[in-house]
């Protein structure tokens, strides 16, 4: 399927790929994760399964999602396919079958992907197609939600099951950063300081550290309240 998606690609062009967990398949750290208007944070309710008709990011026979989408697109909610993708040894995909797919995103149950979204040549529901080792690949909400739902949640160094759901916290907080007075930003960076998703980054000049400092150059943060988030940092990642 020539137009679905190809978000890998997409982020390293407009510099907004993370660095993926160990693999062969995935690139390591790219350049700082911006907001870009062909990468969206979309959120659903899952309203049954479908099997693709044609190959997905080369993936035969794939099951996915119907998913009604309420979140990241215009103003009427749209029904989409979300199909969720293995990788293979030889770094090719390899579709989730239909039970895996029911076990994961129960029927009603919410999910989140931040992901470039695909029109089908031939028309049709549109796509979206994610590899699980992805930044903001398909994850359903924790249940129960984190503290202050909806307002960016992020757990801090743990466990990474709710890793997907924070990677679409993540993206849409830095959309909203863009959005806001420099005064106002060093309250939402103090919130990013939790992101699970740092533990990608792992530890050493290079780190974890060197990582959220650059968000924070990027955010263009007053320079006082930058070194206060620091400090912060270090307390959540035991760094100090």
């Amino acid at each position: 399927m020539a137009n679905t998606v190809r978000a890998s690609a997409a982020a390293l062009a407009f510099g907004l790929l993370m660095p993926a967990p160990a693999s062969a398949c995935f690139g390591g750290g790219g350049p700082l994760p911006r907001p870009h208007p062909i990468l969206v944070a979309l959120s659903g309710i899952v309203l049954g399964y479908v099997a693709a008709d044609a190959p997905v990011e080369g993936a035969k026979a794939a099951s996915g999602l119907r998913v009604l989408v309420d979140t990241g697109v215009a103003v009427t909610p749209e029904v989409m396919r979300w199909y969720p993708l293995h990788t293979r040894a030889d770094c090719s995909n390899e579709g989730a079958s239909a039970d895996e797919v029911a076990r994961a995103y129960p029927s009603g149950s919410r999910v989140v992907t931040v992901a470039q979204i695909a029109t089908p040549p031939a028309g049709g529901l549109r796509i979206v197609a994610k590899n699980y080792r992805e930044f903001g690949y398909i994850a359903r909400t924790p249940e129960p939600l984190l503290p202050d739902a909806g307002e960016f949640d992020f757990a801090g160094p743990g466990p990474r099951a709710a890793l997907g759901y924070e990677d679409f916290e993540f993206y849409r907080l830095l959309t909203v950063v863009e959005q806001r007075k420099k005064d106002a930003r060093p309250a939402l960076f103090r919130r990013l300081a939790s992101y699970r998703g740092f533990e990608r980054f792992g530890a050493g000049p290079r780190g974890r550290r060197f990582t959220y400092d650059a968000l924070l150059d990027w955010g263009n943060v007053p320079k006082d309240a930058r070194r206060a988030l620091l400090w912060y940092f270090d307390g959540v990642w035991g760094e100090r």
